[in-house]
């Protein structure tokens, strides 16, 4: 959604979020890293070569694991990439709950925002001034009788246009 996609903005996230997440991709990095290299090297250092048709019964020289199915880890290397790996899934999980907590309160407060335009609309900072006559002065105050009060000094106000003169 539009909402994870702003909060997953790695300059947007928090200081925390952005440790998890280097920290969880660092952590998978090392661990595919040490099984390439395991894989790759003849001397295994994590985990022990065992194939479907092996015994675990057997002796290692017999390509089996001494009797113990956990003996196909390979202490301590094998156990350090696997709580490395461990390690860096629960980061991950961790690091993907706080993301979408982010959102849901990122599309909650974009929410609450829209509501409170909807329910009191914007108004101006400074209310408009006043209209002012045709040469740029306020109209003189006038009596109710349509006459210019006494303190302006000036002529009748002019009434408004189509308004009848009542006597």
């Amino acid at each position: 959604s539009e909402a994870h996609k702003e909060v997953s903005q790695f300059k947007v996230m928090s200081f925390g979020q952005q440790t998890l997440c280097l920290l969880s991709a660092f952590l998978f990095l090392i661990t595919m890293f040490a099984l390439a290299a395991d894989f790759m090297i003849v001397e295994e250092f994590c985990f022990r070569t065992f194939a479907i048709n092996n015994r675990i019964a057997e002796p290692y020289e017999l390509s089996g694991l001494n009797g113990n199915a956990l003996n196909i880890v390979v202490s301590p290397y094998g156990w350090t990439v696997l709580v490395l790996a461990l390690v860096a899934f629960m980061a991950h999980v961790l690091f993907s709950k706080l993301l979408a907590a982010s959102a849901r309160r990122h599309l909650d407060s974009v929410k609450r925002m829209d509501m409170s335009q909807v329910m009191s609309p914007v108004l101006p900072e400074h209310p408009p001034d006043p209209p002012d006559t045709p040469i740029g002065k306020p109209a003189p105050a006038a009596d109710f009788a349509g006459k210019a009060s006494p303190a302006s000094g000036s002529s009748p106000c002019v009434p408004p246009h189509g308004a009848r003169d009542v006597d």
